[in-house]
Formats: C-alpha cells, sequence, structure tokens
C-alpha cells in the first residue's frame, strides 16, 4: 500500500506571508488598459438597459461558476447558457441536464448571486474588509447549505450541519491521490485571518491583479471555514477587483485546471501565474461588455444637440425662406425623436462580435 504524503499549504514554520519586497514585478501591465478602457465604457454607458443586462448576465454566470469549481453541482453547457441569459429558474433545468434536485440548485444559485450583488453594496459604502464581513458572506452564500461531507476516524463518509458564518471547529484535511492538504489548523485559525486582514488593510499601490491574487491565495492557505472557502475566496478576490472599478472574478470551468495550478504555483511562492490569471479574466470580461455595450443606440443628447447647433446656424443666415426653414427644423426634430425613440441609423454592421457565453 502506498504511504500517505502531506503536503502543507499553510506554512507550518511561519504562517501566512505578506506580499514578497519585489511584489511590482508581479504587475500585469495590460491591466492598466483594461482599467482605462472599461472606465469610459462604463461611464459612457451609465443607466443603459444594456450595461444593465451585462451586468445581471456576469453576476448570474459568477454564480453558477463558483458552485461548479467546488463541485456543489453540475449544469451542463446548453442549461447554462439559459440560465445567464434568461434569469434562474428551475423550470430551466428541469429541461435540460442538471445532476441535483433543480429546486435545490436554484437555491445555491440565488444565495450566490445575492452574496456577489451584496458584496457590490459593501464596496459601494466604502467598508474596510474584515472578519466579522467574511463571516456574513460565508452565512450567507451557504444559506441554503444545510449539511457538508466529512469522515469519521474509520474513513466513512457522512454529513454533519454546515457551520454557517463561523470558523472551523475541526481540522479540514482533504485528501486527493494519495496525498494529504493541511490547511491552518483550527487553533490559529481566529489568529491567522486578523493576520491575513492586517497586512491587506497596509497594503497602498499594489495594483488589484496582484493584490486580489495575493488576498485568494492567503486566504485559500488558511481555509478557515469547515466548507467554502473556495466560494469565499472567489468573492474576497471581486472584492478588490470591484473596488478598483473591475469586473467580479469569473473562473469557467474549463479553466479550472489553470486556476488549480496556478494556485499550486503560489503555494509554491509564485504568485505571477495567480496574477496573470486574474488580469485576463478581466480581459475577456471587457471583450464581452464591449461586445453588449455596442449595442447601444446613440444617445438622444447627441442628436439634440446638433439639432440646437442646425437651427443656431439656420437663423444666423440670410437667404432661406421662414417655409424652407420650418421644413428644415422639422426634419431635424423628426430625426432627434427617432433617436429619443431608440432608433439608430444605419451605417454599416457592428464590428464586435457578440458575446460567447
Amino acid at each position: 500500500m502506498a504511504e500517505t504524503q502531506i503536503v502543507e499549504i499553510w506554512p507550518v514554520a511561519t504562517g501566512i506571508l505578506d506580499l514578497p519586497e519585489d511584489w511590482p514585478r508581479l504587475e500585469v501591465p495590460e491591466m492598466r488598459r483594461v482599467e482605462a478602457e472599461w472606465k469610459q465604457r462604463r461611464e459612457e454607458a451609465l443607466g443603459s438597459p444594456e450595461l444593465e443586462t451585462f451586468t445581471q448576465q456576469l453576476h448570474r454566470e459568477w454564480a453558477i461558476e463558483t458552485g461548479i469549481i467546488e463541485n456543489l453541482y453540475d449544469i451542463e453547457r446548453g442549461v447554462t447558457v439559459s440560465l445567464i441569459e434568461q434569469g434562474f429558474s428551475a423550470a430551466i433545468m428541469e429541461h435540460g441536464s442538471v445532476n441535483k434536485d433543480p429546486e435545490g440548485i436554484l437555491a445555491l444559485l440565488n444565495d450566490q448571486k445575492d452574496a456577489l450583488e451584496g458584496l457590490f453594496d459593501f464596496v459601494a459604502q466604502r467598508r474596510p474588509l474584515s472578519a466579522g464581513y467574511i463571516k456574513e458572506q460565508h452565512a450567507a452564500m451557504t444559506r441554503s447549505q444545510a449539511s457538508v461531507k466529512a469522515r469519521d476516524i474509520h474513513g466513512n463518509e457522512l454529513d454533519v450541519p454546515m457551520l454557517h458564518g463561523e470558523w472551523k471547529t475541526l481540522p479540514n484535511y482533504p485528501v486527493r491521490d494519495g496525498h494529504v492538504f493541511q490547511y491552518c489548523p483550527p487553533e490559529h485559525t481566529a489568529a491567522e485571518m486578523d493576520r491575513l486582514i492586517a497586512m491587506h488593510l497596509a497594503h497602498e499601490g499594489v495594483p488589484p491583479e496582484v493584490e486580489s491574487a495575493w488576498l485568494h491565495h492567503r486566504f485559500t492557505q488558511i481555509h478557515p471555514f469547515q466548507d467554502g472557502n473556495g466560494r469565499i475566496a472567489r468573492a474576497l478576490a471581486p472584492f478588490v477587483l470591484i473596488r478598483a472599478g473591475l469586473f467580479p472574478l469569473t473562473i469557467p470551468r474549463d479553466e479550472k485546471p489553470i486556476y488549480i495550478q496556478a494556485l499550486e504555483r503560489a503555494d509554491a511562492g509564485n504568485l505571477r501565474s495567480l496574477a496573470l490569471a486574474f488580469g485576463r479574466s478581466q480581459e475577456v470580461a471587457l471583450r464581452r461588455a464591449s461586445g453588449i455595450l455596442a449595442r447601444m443606440a446613440p444617445p438622444s443628447r447627441s442628436a439634440q444637440e446638433a439639432a440646437e447647433r442646425l437651427a443656431s446656424t439656420l437663423a444666423a443666415h440670410e437667404g432661406p425662406s421662414p417655409a424652407q426653414i420650418a421644413e428644415m427644423m422639422k426634419r431635424v426634430r423628426e430625426a432627434r425623436d427617432f433617436a429619443r425613440g431608440g432608433g439608430r441609423l444605419c451605417l454599416g454592421q457592428d464590428s464586435a462580435e457578440a458575446p460567447r457565453i
């Protein structure tokens, strides 16, 4: 029988480590372009139905994929697309392929989406990260999860009640392929979470892709909860990104191997791969946002300003008769009203492709 190998995810000798002194080398320069471009596009689209559509789809996708990554449920791709586009509904899942009761999955999806939207409210209030808030997030995210799988001393699997919003009281050492992965023991969890938050609050001028990668990884090293640590880690990363005006971090199921590999490299002391992965997710989200926002009709304000400029020009020059001026103004008003009603002039095909979700 092969001997079990212990893999220390949490550094026993030191506890979690702060950012390395040379953290600027972890920066992803392309992220500065993404930040600037999204800021401009968001300001242009503020209040538009297109921006609201994109935001809701992004939130629904995050809620779905974060649970799939953690093996809470499995939802086939066609059903996933329908849920993202149409909204969460057990009826959609009943006509597709899922591996658990649709009503139970629906409850988990709504909990996860509500927790993400609560994170946006938390950021908007400019509240600092705290242990109390992380516990609130866990309680909200796992609200509909009554129990969690565990093993007794004989290795038998059993269900135990979920501790909502409470630090773990027993070790959570998962076994995979003959390896036992050891996280922070329960007796050190509260102190390590306090250290994590203190370090985070002391970081100034750290790019969001670097800070989110660091916070996400160090949290996973601690694994402070009995279950749901992955979901909370993928909510802490968005906390940093959203505060910087960026997108929530979504890890699609197809990228799970890349994501895990980046976490393993971070375990070995290299955060660069994780920062790159987070940067790439922002680039993908920007492309999708650009595709949706490209469909926006020209703002009616532009048509109105053009009408006013034309009227001013006509009034300042002699020549056209009053009847001609009246006819010209009638056409300008018609064009302005057309734009206000959502019409658009056909200047060619949209260059942006529809987002793939």
